[in-house]
């Protein structure tokens, strides 16, 4: 009977698939110091932050389309 060679250092845990894409969501909402500490009424106002930045953003892209759209004519 023959028996099979095992390279015990490939045994760990396997990693999971796109565990380096994570995003810290404390840090979006600017709380990335205060982690553990952070109050319900800072959650909310760097959720309403985040939203009025990226809100900002898209409307800024529209503009930005919207000029070369019609640039071009």
């Amino acid at each position: 009977m023959l028996r099979r060679r095992t390279n015990w250092k490939s045994k760990g845990k396997k990693k999971k698939k796109g565990a380096s894409d994570k995003v810290d969501l404390y840090a979006l909402l600017g709380l990335q110091n205060e982690r553990w500490t952070a109050t319900e009424g800072q959650i909310k106002n760097g959720a309403r932050g985040a939203a009025a930045s990226a809100a900002l953003a898209l409307q800024a892209e529209a503009a930005v389309q919207r000029k070369g759209a019609s640039g071009w004519g």
